[in-house]
């Protein structure tokens, strides 16, 4: 809905849609969650290093970029080298597996802008999916010039009129 909508923001089945299922997103994100990563410069390439760092980091994909923040709940665990891929760069996601890499289930990001891809690890594999589909979406989106829709559609719920406000 979020792809159709920001393709074509004037048809209302769209937009009635997406304010439905704007509370289960995590706004102005389009999906946000944890996701393993090697620090930065250490690695997440294809064919990892042995000496990579890899940590648990609290991921938020908008229209602009793939970026570890501070997770909201515990905002002081947020500590290590930020990741971030602007969406821009990535020109394609796929599930990958490699044994080299952290348990769990792993996204392998083609960037474009870059002479290598990088890896991430999703907990389960119904995560990565969610995380690929969200990917691809914003790259689709990216490669067709229409992010700056998506973001006007990411955009976070204004308050009903008369809601209580206390």
């Amino acid at each position: 809905i979020a792809l159709a909508q920001a393709m074509q923001p004037g048809k209302d089945v769209y937009r009635k849609s997406l304010q439905v299922l704007k509370q289960m997103l995590p706004l102005p994100g389009l999906r946000a969650g944890y996701l393993w990563a090697a620090d930065p410069g250490s690695g997440g390439r294809h064919s990892p290093p042995l000496d990579e760092r890899w940590r648990r980091r609290w991921f938020l994909l908008d229209a602009d970029s793939l970026r570890s923040v501070p997770e909201p709940r515990h905002p002081s665990l947020g500590d290590g080298p930020q990741v971030e891929v602007p969406v821009a760069d990535v020109a394609g996601a796929k599930a990958a597996d490699d044994p080299s890499l952290p348990p769990g289930a792993a996204l392998w990001l083609q960037l474009g802008r870059r002479p290598t891809g990088m890896y991430l690890v999703a907990s389960t594999q119904e995560d990565a999916d969610g995380w690929l589909d969200a990917l691809l979406l914003a790259g689709y989106l990216s490669g067709a010039n229409r992010l700056g829709p998506l973001r006007q559609t990411l955009q976070p719920l204004s308050p009903s009129p008369g809601a209580n406000n206390a």
